[in-house]
């Protein structure tokens, strides 16, 4: 429910959704248009070709998306060192 009240007054997504978000910014995405032309991009491939995607992900690597999640960890991670060190030097 936060996510979706405080989306409309600019906050980042909490939870789950801040480590897409991170691996998002990582890989280029800067802007809102960005964020939302995925989104609309996922819709459309989850209303229109969801069985063929279904069967492509299956053989897709994990050794490609643990990548994916590692960069998106130490960018969390990196986020969260700079903010921490912000506060001690305060």
């Amino acid at each position: 429910i936060i996510n979706v009240v405080f989306c409309w007054f600019g906050a980042l997504p909490m939870c789950h959704g801040s480590g897409g978000l991170a691996g998002q910014y990582r890989f280029g995405a800067r802007t809102n248009l960005a964020v939302l032309t995925l989104g609309f991009l996922k819709v459309l491939l989850g209303l229109f070709l969801a069985e063929p995607l279904l069967a492509v992900l299956r053989f897709f690597p994990t050794s490609i998306l643990s990548g994916l999640l590692a960069i998106s960890a130490f960018e969390l991670a990196a986020a969260a060192r700079s903010a921490l060190t912000a506060d001690a030097e305060k």
